[in-house]
């Protein structure tokens, strides 16, 4: 269970807060989407 932690919170360090922002400005959810699920799933 920690090992899963541990992997979210690098995760979650690199998440992009500046792009969240914009694609949420431009109510572009399926890129959001896109990039959340991209971001979990280690594609570059």
């Amino acid at each position: 269970m920690v090992n899963v932690v541990k992997a979210l919170e690098a995760k979650v360090a690199k998440f992009d807060y500046d792009l969240q922002k914009k694609l949420v400005l431009a109510r572009d959810f399926e890129g959001l989407e896109m990039y959340v699920m991209n971001l979990l799933m280690g594609v570059e």
